[in-house]
């Protein structure tokens, strides 16, 4: 009877809340015509607006979003900035957009508005009339925009191809929760009202056009009909005589024609229209029945020379794609799907309602992704209407799901990054293990490992630009694939189907579709809400020793992680796996007993839990060190394989003067993805001094889940190498050991610009000297403490980086402040400038070494063997001239400057666009009371790490300095290699955000 009672009240609640959900409803009338030689579209649209709502409406708002291209202070252009894209922000005013000539009225009379005072590219209709709800309003408006560059976002050309987006006057939504007014941005996308939209297109005649809506004009289809014919043909030819190579550049733009047409597109149930256009466009048309009805859905596809190789097969994967998510999710519910091939900066491709565009694709299996992809977001935002802005989980998110389930059924043997291809050095690196599934869950492991992802319930607009991409679609997509593996395909499918059904035209939100999920299963997903979508809690399960207790194996599992999701073991008999079960998360430790003869446990058996860490899952049942794996040493391993202890390892070669050439072998942890224990080792042999030399770094990185810091790394780093040689001396050799403790701080805004860290280190030398008769050598050890905290304020435009350092030794005590920054003054100059300035707190050593050197440390006084260079031995070589941009930074070799108490040093570089060669000039001040000058050129030979400084110009005192030793003009050139850039420690932990 309570079971009875308590459906009845679950169906009245039910019913209830249908009844109480609304939602707007617009009709569009558009007619637009493309001025193609000037970039401009010129329109007049009707939109008939029915109040659905319970709410008397004062005013309405619209958007206006091509005016999101019209200045550098938009919205748009503020996230561009922060996304290090500065293509609107120094945008000319030819490749702006903008739009005008806008006149609204109300029922045929003129209508007050205006713009958002915070953002240009949304505004506020005033009513005369209130509207009532169960009313309607016509508004009418001509418009003209103002095209941008296609180089900036969505909307604009490039050359005579036209991406028509986003690009006429639209009410923004008003729903439960009010009115969703938003600025257009290229990372958050778009939530509107459903409606039809009526929609005359008329350009020049030999344009060919793919668009939302079905196309009613007949002699345009008969047109299209014939291009696809001619385009099988031209295809057949090409690949017959294998000839794609000498048309992909066959590139060039027709002249317009001087007659027009006008095509007229209608569709329904729709909440927006694109359109897109080039008259170099092949046409391909094919069909695809679906697999719930006898309906049959046409699909085109539109694309030019330059990737035609690709898209001769764009066919199959438009059908494929619309048969697959109809079968998963629910019929695609209209006639046509196009995909175009267009160039966009808006990353590899964007999605419209029964149209999408598609970037510059490399290969097949990228061209079938994105398509696939796009074509999905006819349900992932299509059909289902969602706040893309406020919840973008359900929209990239589960399309992204859908988007690995279709590659693993479609491929169920595709490798990751190669699709359908295999090869011996797949298989030696390891990727041929991982499908093409197992690419998000490497990206989402990306920034969860480095504690530098963010929940999925947060806005759009708040997510980093990396997180975007491996939270919003990766993190969602492993997630949701873990659901549908644990709840299995039929229940996992009728979720999909049911949600679809009852929301299909309609703005579901996040409640929605969860109330969806509790109803059609019986399982406790909590875990899916609660952890997985409104946290960044991670999943982590390790396996215990199996114990016999009275004859019984007994396995203990503990939950390592914060969210307690079910977990799959896997059962082995004789390296077979013979079984595997489901068991309800947990948040203690559980025991489970285990039948007798097994002789391995795995969790994850089939590797489709998102766990943060693998290599914790596996014991064998009985033997010595049940859970330690075996140990693969292997030539260039790449990718972590959890069933494994990996050792990669690569041949080495490095040459200098003091050591010659040193062969090795550096020896590695996998590369793909960063874990928390990193190393890398590498020995060598110094043939000319016949000794081992080398060096290693090794760091553990911890992620406390609520701190200040993101993450704290205790790390080590060791060198030794022969120092100086001189064929009439003994060589000198030193050994440097520095460990070190790095904390990273957590930006209070993932969006914002700032990266701070903090790093402590004790830096040990063992170096050997000569006695002063250079008769015979000792060795001399020393220490030197150092804290350092840095900054970076990465603006593409306004770069800086910032850093404070102390050193102590036992005989000074230091400090500097370095500021360095890099100015886009314009799009081609450019602006380095760097202010040091260094000061001794204690000095009790007159040693010159300790000196600070207003032309920076070279080898003989780098006395800490921070850098690494050519030739440390001073002694006239051409690599003596190697300099840091350290201490005072000057580029001429001058003694002038130095000081054992302080100087303060201005450096500046002045870079043109790509041309290599620029100027530079600096200026410094001592503590010894003198002032310093030069100036001249420098050739950028590889950019950011190998430049040739020539010195033209110097104060008086450089100049006598320069005189008084003889110096030619040779001897005044210096270069800079940056190592540092080439460390393969530093660009791995860069991996890893």
């Amino acid at each position: 009877m309570r079971a009875v009672v308590f459906v009845f009240f679950f169906c009245q609640v039910a019913i209830v809340n249908a009844q109480d959900y609304w939602q707007q409803h617009v009709d569009y009338a558009i007619e637009v015509e493309l001025d193609d030689s000037n970039h401009i579209l010129r329109g007049f649209e009707s939109v008939e607006y029915t109040n659905n709502s319970p709410d008397t409406l004062d005013f309405l708002i619209f958007h206006l979003w091509p005016k999101a291209y019209s200045n550098k202070r938009t919205s748009l252009a503020k996230q561009l900035t922060r996304m290090g894209e500065t293509s609107l922000y120094f945008a000319t005013p030819d490749e702006m957009g903008d739009m005008d000539s806008l006149a609204f009225t109300l029922d045929g009379l003129p209508c007050a508005w205006e713009l958002n005072k915070d953002y240009v590219d949304i505004c506020t209709l005033k009513l005369e009339k209130p509207l009532l709800p169960k009313s309607q309003v016509l508004i009418e408006t001509p418009f003209r925009v103002k095209i941008p560059s296609g180089e900036i976002s969505r909307l604009g050309y490039v050359g005579e191809s036209f991406q028509i987006t986003q690009w006429y006057p639209k009410p923004a939504v008003y729903d439960q929760t009010g009115w969703h007014g938003m600025p257009y941005l290229t990372i958050g996308e778009f939530y509107s009202e459903f409606g039809s939209y009526d929609v005359k297109i008329t350009l020049p005649e030999n344009y060919t056009v793919g668009a939302t809506g079905d196309l009613q004009t007949s002699s345009e289809i008969d047109r299209l009909d014939s291009l696809n014919l001619v385009t099988k043909n031209w295809l057949s030819q090409r690949q017959k005589e294998n000839s794609w190579s000498e048309y992909s550049e066959v590139l060039d733009f027709p002249e317009s024609s001087p007659d027009f047409k006008t095509l007229h597109y209608f569709q329904d149930n729709v909440h927006d229209f694109a359109w897109f256009a080039d008259k170099r466009f092949h046409v391909l048309k094919g069909s695809v029945s679906l697999p719930h009805s006898s309906d049959s859905v046409t699909v085109w596809t539109m694309f030019t020379n330059k990737k035609a190789s690709l898209w001769n097969r764009s066919i199959e994967y438009m059908s494929d794609a619309i048969y697959y998510y109809s079968l998963w999710n629910g019929d695609y519910p209209y006639k046509q799907a196009t995909a175009i091939d267009g160039t966009i900066s808006a990353g590899g491709g964007m999605e419209y309602p029964n149209v999408t565009v598609i970037g510059d694709a490399q290969s097949s299996v990228s061209l079938e992704t994105v398509i696939m992809h796009e074509v999905g977001h006819n349900w992932f935002y299509g059909i289902l209407g969602s706040n893309e802005r406020d919840f973008a989980w359900m929209d990239e998110g589960l399309n992204s799901y859908n988007e690995q389930r279709y590659l693993s059924t479609k491929y169920p043997k595709g490798v990751l990054f190669f699709g359908d291809k295999s090869s011996k050095l797949l298989d030696r690196v390891g990727i041929s293990k991982y499908g093409m599934k197992d690419l998000h869950y490497f990206s989402y492991l990306l920034s969860a490992r480095a504690n530098m992802d963010q929940p999925l319930s947060i806005s759009s607009s708040n997510f980093s630009m990396i997180n975007y991409g491996t939270v919003v679609y990766s993190k969602s997509a492993v997630f949701f694939n873990y659901l549908r593996s644990y709840l299995g395909d039929q229940n996992m499918d009728q979720v999909m189907k049911t949600y679809f059904e009852d929301f299909k035209y309609k703005h579901p939100q996040p409640d929605d579709f969860f109330n969806v999920l509790d109803r059609e299963t019986d399982k406790n997903i909590a875990w899916m809400e609660n952890d997985v979508i409104k946290s960044k809690a991670k999943l982590d399960y390790k396996i215990g020793r199996v114990r016999h207790i009275k004859s019984q194996p007994k396995l203990k599992i503990v939950n390592r992680g914060q969210i307690y999701a079910p977990l799959q073991l896997g059962y082995f008999m004789d390296g077979q796996l013979i079984d595997s079960a489901w068991i309800d998360g947990f948040r203690k430790d559980t025991v489970i007993e285990l039948k007798p003869g097994l002789s391995r446990i795995e969790i994850d058996p089939f590797w489709i839990m998102p766990e943060i860490k693998r290599d914790n899952n596996y014991t064998k049942v009985g033997g010595v060190l049940p859970r330690i794996e075996p140990l693969k040493i292997s030539l260039g391993g790449a990718i972590e394989d959890p069933r494994q202890n990996q050792v990669s390892w690569i041949p080495t070669l490095a040459a200098n003067v003091p050591n010659g050439f040193m062969p090795g072998i550096s020896f590695y942890n996998s590369i793909l993805p960063v874990k928390k224990f990193n190393y890398l080792v590498s020995p060598m042999y110094s043939i000319r001094a016949n000794q081992l030399v080398g060096f290693a770094e090794a760091y553990y990185m911890l992620t406390p889940t609520a701190s200040s810091f993101e993450s704290l790394d205790f790390g080590v780093k060791a060198k030794r190498f022969v120092s100086t040689y001189d064929k009439s001396l003994p060589d000198l050799s030193f050994s440097r050991i520095e460990p070190y403790v790095r904390l990273s701080f957590r930006p209070p805004s993932y969006n914002g610009y700032w990266v701070h860290e903090l790093t402590f280190s004790s830096v040990i030398i063992n170096e050997d000297e000569f006695n002063l008769t250079k008769d015979a050598k000792r060795n001399v050890m020393n220490i030197f403490n150092r804290a350092n905290y840095s900054a970076q304020f990465k603006h593409p435009v306004f770069k800086t980086d910032f850093s404070i350092d102390a050193e102590q030794h036992v005989d000074f005590l230091r400090t500097s402040m370095e500021i360095d920054n890099k100015w886009r003054v314009t799009e081609v100059i450019a602006l380095r400038s760097r202010v040091f300035a260094g000061y001794f707190l204690i000095n009790n050593t007159t040693h010159p070494k300790y000196n600070w050197r207003m032309d920076g440390q070279t080898g003989i006084n780098d006395y800490a063997f921070d850098a690494l260079f050519i030739d440390r031995s001073g002694t006239n070589s051409v690599f003596d001239n190697q300099l840091t941009r350290n201490h005072g930074g000057f580029k001429t070799p001058i003694a002038n400057g130095n000081s054992n108490q302080g100087l303060v040093a201005y450096n500046a570089e002045l870079k043109f666009g790509k041309f290599p060669i620029g100027l530079f000039g600096d200026v410094g001040y001592s503590a010894n009371n003198v002032f310093v000058s030069d100036g001249g050129l420098y050739i950028s030979l590889i950019k950011e790490i190998f430049k040739v400084y020539f010195p033209l110009v110097y104060s008086s005192n450089i100049q006598t300095e320069i005189d008084a030793n003889g110096y030619d003009f040779g001897d005044l050139v210096r270069f800079e290699i940056d190592f540092n850039k080439l460390n393969l420690m530093n660009i791995r932990r860069k991996l890893s955000f």
